[in-house]
């Protein structure tokens, strides 16, 4: 998937909410670039004098496009938000930049606490696909599982007999770190005919997968976690979707969701507090459709640590609270 398709999809949602806000007597003036995921593009729109005149300014995408975005509304003391990009680090602290997106960190930070607060007894096996990016999550679950007080963490890259790795008389937590759909079921599968009490975690993006068996999962207890959720049940989730066809022909995907969250979160803000809005949010809960935005100032920006975890239960996901 294209970053110009799914910002569309985002867009398509920020109208939605614009359209919200002005019903509450808010009037916003929205100017839209496109740096087209170019370095040079982006410093030369940053080089245009009306945008020191912004409250706002909402992207771009990518880490090092952020940075460059971050520096130049730092000079000109305007807010930020990295609609997409989870943001790890930033070489200048910015504390009016705002990072609604959870990094890896808060993830596994939340199966952390999780772990500790009902499972303290359970082993922790982390298991990778082989590739860079998910052996450099395992290092960092590993790190953090261990610095948070759960005591028995062990990375596995290849698993020649789960039967044997796995303990008979104590649940155990497997951690899988991959977005492979084939390394992700075929792990499922053997470690369901182990035949072991077990616990699953891994990412939101698996309920993505077209050929999920759930009867795995239904038996290996998976819990998902994830960034936003949405609760299809929800009166305001139905209107949003009903709304959101009516003018797009078409459902409302996951950036759709955050872009109208948090164009309505910001803009109600903005409503309320003016331009001071970031003084009033940090330390809050904010729920909306698909976000819950909790936000902390550390390692060099506002951070949101709300972390949803989902757990497999009868055949569908249930938030865990």
């Amino acid at each position: 998937e294209r970053i110009s398709d799914y910002m569309v999809e985002y867009y398509q949602g920020v109208k939605q909410a614009l359209t919200n806000l002005e019903l509450y007597g808010l009037k916003l003036r929205l100017y839209v670039y496109d740096n087209e995921n170019n370095l040079s593009k982006l410093r030369t729109i940053l080089g245009n004098s009306s945008l020191k005149k912004m409250d706002v300014i909402v992207g771009p995408i990518g880490q090092e496009m952020i940075e460059e975005v971050s520096a130049y509304a730092l000079k000109h003391d305007i807010a930020v938000i990295s609609p997409i990009t989870g943001i790890d680090s930033l070489p200048i602290e910015n504390s009016k930049l705002y990072s609604p997106t959870p990094n890896k960190n808060q993830k596994a930070l939340r199966i952390a606490e999780y772990l500790k607060s009902e499972y303290k007894a359970s082993p922790v096996v982390l298991i990778t696909d082989g590739s860079t990016a998910s052996m450099e999550d395992a290092k960092l679950y590993k790190q953090i599982l261990s610095q948070e007080g759960v005591k028995e963490v062990r990375l596995e890259e290849k698993v020649s007999s789960w039967s044997t790795l796995l303990e008979k008389k104590k649940q155990t937590a497997v951690v899988v770190l991959s977005h492979k759909s084939s390394f992700v079921n075929s792990t499922l599968a053997q470690v369901y005919q182990a035949d072991r009490d077990v616990m699953v975690f891994g990412e939101y993006s698996w309920s993505n997968f077209a050929d999920n068996d759930y009867t795995f999962w239904n038996d290996l207890n998976v819990h998902l976690v994830a960034s936003d959720y949405v609760n299809d049940t929800l009166d305001q989730v139905v209107n949003f979707k009903l709304n959101y066809r009516l003018v797009n022909k078409t459902d409302p995907g996951v950036y759709a969701y955050l872009g109208y969250d948090q164009f309505m979160f910001m803009g109600e803000f903005l409503l309320a507090f003016g331009e001071h809005f970031p003084e009033y949010i940090n330390g809050r809960e904010f729920r909306y459709l698909s976000s819950n935005f909790h936000y902390k100032l550390e390692n060099g920006c506002n951070r949101n640590t709300n972390v949803f975890l989902l757990r497999f239960k009868d055949f569908e996901l249930q938030p865990i609270e």
